[in-house]
């Protein structure tokens, strides 16, 4: 009878009469052609012509044994989530209170990104879904397992020190051609752009000494050299150098202990390194041009910036003769991936990534649930929309700028496991910075790690932007870069457990920001815990004592930082300092702090030759919207700053790099275990910067001979151990700002 209908129907639209049959009955309404053809051989009888319906929801059905010609219900499912999203694009929603994608269990394995445009998007009375069952899985390449590998063979196989324990597997029959292997083989940071291979999610690691879990090496001393191979002082930061002087390579020397080991290899060859030669911000990633053959010595390009220093670390990698662990491999130049295999090598499911991107959604009002999304060579999924929610997914293996990429208001990541990404995690961008409307964004109760594997310091396990925000109940841990940076207005950063991060860095903070564009962001009722440098970069400050080792902090407000408070965080075990700060308008009070090497609380200010030699032309880059109307009300005194510090007198509190307004308040800081020796510092354990400080009139007394002041902060100068618990309920209470009620909240919350 529904056939004989749309034949009437089709029949109808020759003569010019556009008319629909719904399950209530017959209305006038536009229907596109396709949609009736598919009326007319639909197997159900809904009305629509596709999926099923129940209680007003739509739902089609993809399954990895489905067809694309299917109509979508449960026994003749889709095979691909586009050919569902192209069967609803044409479908009237009217009588619709939802339309549900619902992806059964598999993998699927995809060589472009899923697209949602706007005519795919839901509305607020007909949402879009795509919901995944247990087990389903989306591959942005290639998906095997260890029937795709074979035995080792070939004259590298030689050099393995365990070849019989080595498989190996033909890049070249997954899109991986020789030319671009060579290409990715050229790059000078090799294992940010090699194949990012991984095991059941987990990204695995290109051969490398020392191994994984041995870290990094110190150096013994470095030099620039130049054309003439004679030592250079000059660098980049230099001006008016003479040229003839210009550094062209780096001369490296990596210490004794390592070279029988160093001159075993056979080439130099393919081989890379990964550094921090000076700053342990700053990574000096290249290629080895060759090794001496006579004494603890290689040679690399010049890389730039900063002249290697005594203590500073690396490690080489990209070597057959390290090929020594399990879960490392090797390629070759003509595409042969050698691995090691782990434990779970019989039952697990390997991917190598092929698509730029798996999922790509510029529409509103849609949902991803309950889907494994796997290996992409740029952003896992890019959201650009309104009311788009990303909910119990689990998204890994990610060699792009970031795992989740969104812009939007009303954006919601939620109950996501994210892991195993080469830079950051999570990026959202929300509101209106300009007229600083609330985009109401929410990252909450996610677990993100081993994120920024590849790429130190300028990842993140979150970066919010924009204006209003809040990041809220995630577990951010085990990465050698930052838990969360922010920038912008009126976001919100609460019940956070940040712990066992910048394992690789220096002068960085664990919840920082550089920016000084802000207004009313707060930081508070998180844990931030185990911070900071571990193993050989550790060390620096005892190698080389003329280092200037800064330290890591659980919040830093870095080059000028401001506008921001923090109250009610529990800070513990940190490798450097509890806050570092140097910028205007700060409020930290009501903290608990625990055992930092550095300094508890560190005020500083950006330097006025500082100022210049990073901001050339003289001025902070402040954008017009600060002397709006609007920012003017929020924020009267960032809109009164001189940014021209040629205008600005060495005691004018209105320079911006002149910190003002900072507030240290009933923090109370508990010495333990490991702590410096204070006494020089008098018995609070602050740094305040005073000379170059101008404080307004309503904060505290922070003066040079006054650096104890017990207004600021109660204090422990017991080295004692402690119960954290009695802490935070009786020893502290009354001075701190957290009960041990919300200390409980902190981290993932059972939804």
């Amino acid at each position: 009878m529904k056939k004989i209908i749309a034949l009437i129907l089709v029949l109808c639209m020759s003569l010019g009469m556009i008319v629909s049959v719904s399950a209530e009955g017959p209305f006038i309404q536009r229907l596109s052609l396709a949609r009736l053809i598919r009326l007319m051989f639909a197997s159900d009888d809904n009305g629509y012509g596709i999926g099923e319906v129940k209680d007003g929801v739509l739902t089609v059905y993809v399954a990895v044994n489905g067809k694309n010609d299917a109509d979508g219900t449960k026994k003749n499912p889709y095979a691909t989530i586009t050919a569902a999203r192209d069967a609803i694009r044409d479908i009237d929603r009217a009588g619709l209170s939802g339309i549900d994608i619902y992806v059964t269990a598999g993998v699927y394995s995809i060589t472009e990104p899923v697209s949602f445009d706007e005519e795919d998007g839901g509305s607020k009375n007909c949402p879009v879904r795509i919901i995944g069952e247990d087990g389903a899985q989306i591959v942005g390449g290639a998906a095997f397992t260890k029937d795709a590998f074979t035995k080792a063979e070939g004259e590298i196989t030689e050099y393995f020190p365990q070849p019989d324990k080595i498989v190996m597997l033909d890049l070249t029959k997954y899109n991986y051609s020789v030319e671009m292997i060579g290409e990715l083989l050229a790059n000078r940071d090799y294992q940010a752009v090699a194949p990012a291979f991984s095991a059941d999610g987990v990204l695995q690691t290109l051969a490398r000494y020392p191994n994984e879990s041995e870290g990094w090496i110190n150096i013994t001393e470095g030099w620039m050299l130049d054309k003439n191979g004679n030592v250079t002082p000059y660098t980049d930061n230099d001006v008016g150098r003479d040229h003839e002087q210009f550094p062209v390579q780096t001369k490296i020397q990596y210490g004794e202990a390592h070279m029988e080991r160093v001159q075993s290899w056979h080439s130099a060859d393919g081989i890379k390194i990964a550094a921090r030669f000076n700053q342990l911000w700053c990574s000096d990633n290249s290629y080895i041009t060759s090794i001496s053959q006579d004494e603890d010595i290689f040679y690399i390009p010049y890389t730039g910036g900063y002249e290697p220093l005594a203590g500073t670390v690396m490690y080489w990698y990209n070597i057959p003769e390290e090929l020594d662990a399990p879960g490392e491999f090797y390629i070759t130049a003509d595409g042969k991936l050698y691995y090691y295999p782990t434990d779970s090598f019989e039952t697990a499911v390997f991917s190598l990534p092929l698509s730029d991107g798996i999922f790509n959604i510029n529409a509103d009002y849609v949902t991803i649930e309950n889907l494994k999304f796997e290996s992409s060579r740029a952003n896992g999924l890019n959201i650009n929309g309104d009311n788009v929610t990303i909910t119990d997914c689990e998204i890994s293996a990610i060699a792009g700028e970031c795992a989740i990429k969104a812009e939007g208001n009303n954006i919601l990541i939620k109950n996501n496991s994210i892991h195993d990404c080469r830079k950051t995690a999570v990026t959202v961008e929300t509101g209106n910075i300009e007229t600083l409307e609330r985009g109401n964004a929410l990252i909450t109760n996610n677990e993100i790690y081993n994120f920024g594997l590849n790429s130190w310091p300028y990842t993140y396990g979150i970066h919010t932007g924009g204006c209003g925000s809040t990041v809220s109940h995630n577990d951010i841990h085990d990465s050698k870069t930052r838990a969360i940076y922010w920038t912008g207005a009126y976001h919100t950063i609460e019940y956070n457990d940040v712990h066992d991060v910048l394992t690789a860095a220096d002068d960085i903070g664990a919840i920082s920001s550089d920016h000084r564009i802000n207004v009313g962001n707060v930081i508070r009722y998180n844990y931030i815990h185990n911070i900071g440098c571990v193993g050989a970069l550790a060390e620096i400050d005892k190698i080389n004592p003329d280092y200037s080792y800064l330290g890591c902090a659980a919040i830093y407000g870095d080059f000028g930082g401001s506008y921001w408070e923090a109250y009610g965080n529990v800070i513990e075990h940190i490798n450097g300092n509890g806050f570092q700060v140097g910028g205007r308008d700060i409020i930290m009070r009501g903290n608990l702090i625990i055992d930092c090497t550095n300094w508890y609380v560190w005020i500083t200010a950006m330097q006025y030759d500082d100022a210049y030699k990073y901001n050339k032309n003289y001025a902070y880059s402040v954008p017009d919207y600060v002397y709006t109307d609007v920012w003017k009300e929020a924020n009267p005194d960032l809109a009164s700053v001189k940014t021209d510090l040629r205008e600005v007198a060495a005691d004018d509190s209105m320079g911006w790099a002149m910190p003002v307004g900072n507030v240290v308040q009933n923090n109370w800081i508990h010495y333990n275990r490991g702590d410096r020796d204070q006494t020089q510092w008098g018995v609070a354990p602050y740094y305040i910067y005073a000379e170059v400080f101008m404080f307004s009139a309503d904060t505290i007394d922070v003066k040079q001979s006054d650096r104890s002041n017990k207004n600021m902060s109660s204090y422990n100068s017991r080295r004692q151990t402690y119960d954290l618990k009695e802490l935070i309920t009786t020893t502290a209470a009354g001075v701190i700002e957290i009960t041990w009620g919300q200390f409980e909240q902190i981290g993932r919350y059972e939804d």
